[in-house]
């Protein structure tokens, strides 16, 4: 699934437009980069954990566990 078909599902499930849904879903998606760029966790259960994890090379990236 890409992202215009996630959004059109989500839009179709609740019932909104796909406007609408791919605004929930990209706030969702900076809140979540947020906090992790913080050093926190982000839990959604169902979903997943959201956390930084360092990689060689001194990277670090969000990783879903």
């Amino acid at each position: 699934m890409n992202k215009a078909e996630l959004i059109a599902a989500v839009a179709g499930a609740a019932g909104t437009t796909n406007k609408d849904a791919e605004g929930v879903l990209n706030s969702f998606r900076d809140l979540v980069q947020a906090a992790v760029r913080k050093g926190d966790d982000v839990a959604y259960p169902g979903l997943g954990k959201f956390s930084q994890a360092a990689r060689k090379g001194g990277l670090v990236f969000l990783e879903i566990k």
